[in-house]
């Protein structure tokens, strides 16, 4: 009996938030507008807009800004970002493979290292 070992890529889920999602409900318990955390972060508008939009990534200036405004730490947002990055180009390779069979690698026996051995002489 053999017992299948399940690889790093088999536990990724297909789903994953963008950071933006988080900081969008944040906004909304806290009864703060996009544009009034703009203001307070001295950022523009677009550029808020836009990573709750989940177009834009979290980067670890604005996650140093949002610890700072909202109290969440800057490392969960960076972590959300990489989750979110990593399920997302995985989900996106998995569709790139979908159909491809990819063929074993011959095996070479004693034989034919022998063949190939005694063709180089």
């Amino acid at each position: 009996m053999t017992t299948r070992i399940k690889t790093a890529n088999e536990m990724i889920p297909d789903y994953a938030s963008h950071p933006g999602k988080l900081l969008a409900e944040e906004l909304e318990a806290q009864d703060i507008s996009q544009r009034e955390l703009a203001r307070k972060m001295r950022r523009p508008y677009p550029a808020i807009n836009e990573v709750i939009r989940g177009r834009k990534r979290m980067t670890a200036a604005t996650a140093l800004d949002l610890e700072r405004m909202l109290g969440i730490k800057a490392y969960l947002w960076l972590n959300m970002q990489a989750h979110y990055d990593l399920v997302t180009e995985y989900n996106a390779r998995k569709e790139r493979t979908a159909g491809l069979s990819l063929a074993p690698a011959p095996v070479v026996g004693a034989a034919t290292a022998a063949a190939g051995a005694a063709a180089v002489r």
